[in-house]
């Protein structure tokens, strides 16, 4: 579906072309994806400015020593809106893209040609078609004159040091390119895609303020668990010692009564104070272990504590 406000008598927004060579058809490559993934600040909608560009389309299919033009590259200069060239040093001396400039202005879009500048100064990198353009007209005897006007080509600059550099300014000067293309100024979109920015980053600030939020809550809920178990555990270890002091003083006294009853408790305290101890430790209960000892099955020569 077409968006509000794009011309539906193209197919494409933009035609890029570039030099056969290394950096140009890489920049070439990542110009198209920037413009193809490009989406308009939604304050610009209202004015029917379009979200997105409709289609780009990228020279790929010339051949680097000829300069004919193929049916499939004369089809898509005559549907795309604009025209766009990565322009170098090496730029000048294709006859291919001299043919598609050509071709393009003479489709009367001449003031829809955009130069993207990524090496050299321009008089050194821009096609003679970029920088000139013929005029005409006719004398008062009838006669017609002609001459070159010297014109200066909307151009974005991403020229830098390294390829890596260029790529980095293309993120901000892509803008100069696409402003004409959805029909407002460049100024008011560089200051809109600002603004975007800001309430972007603003968005993540605040999502991270909540998300602190949130861990610090949880943060302190596992602190009071955690104190919560210490005081479980120091309970329990009061629990344990006060059940060994009983076990230890008052077992005796509870079955003084029962002589036979005394020496196996002592010896059975003896037997187990490693393990009585490591069990106050733990928390566990050790009245509990001596009843069970106590009480469990014994040989047929032991007596039994009542025993006649």
């Amino acid at each position: 579906m077409q968006d509000k406000g794009i011309d539906s008598d193209f197919r494409y927004d933009a035609f890029i072309t570039s030099h056969y060579s290394s950096p140009d058809e890489e920049i070439a490559e990542h110009l198209r994806k920037h413009l193809e993934k490009y989406r308009a600040p939604r304050s610009l909608w209202k004015r029917g400015t379009p979200g997105r560009l409709n289609g780009v389309f990228l020279d790929r299919e010339g051949v680097p020593s000829s300069s004919e033009l193929g049916g499939d590259i004369a089809r898509a200069l005559q549907q795309s809106r604009f025209f766009i060239v990565v322009c170098s040093p090496r730029t000048p001396g294709s006859e291919r893209v001299a043919k598609q400039i050509e071709a393009f202005r003479a489709s009367g879009r001449a003031d829809k040609v955009l130069a993207l500048l990524i090496e050299g100064e321009p008089e050194q990198s821009f096609p003679s078609l970029l920088r000139e353009e013929r005029r005409s007209t006719f004398e008062i005897d009838g006669e017609r004159r002609g001459w070159l006007d010297v014109i200066e080509p909307l151009a974005a600059d991403i020229r830098a040091p390294s390829l890596s550099q260029s790529l980095r300014l293309l993120k901000t000067e892509k803008l100069r390119l696409i402003a004409p293309i959805i029909g407002c100024s460049f100024d008011d979109l560089k200051r809109r895609h600002r603004e975007r920015i800001v309430r972007y980053w603003g968005t993540v600030a605040a999502i991270a303020v909540v998300a602190s939020s949130l861990f610090g809550t949880v943060s302190f809920m596992q602190w009071r668990n955690a104190v919560d178990q210490e005081r479980i555990a120091a309970e329990q270890k009061r629990q344990a010692e006060e059940a060994y002091v009983n076990l230890t003083r008052e077992l005796p006294e509870r079955f003084k009564d029962v002589p036979l009853a005394l020496p196996v408790i002592k010896e059975l305290l003896e037997e187990n104070a490693s393990l009585l101890e490591q069990m106050k430790r733990e928390g566990e209960d050790p009245l509990q272990f001596v009843d069970d000892l106590l009480t469990e099955d014994r040989s047929p020569n032991d007596e039994p504590f009542g025993g006649e």
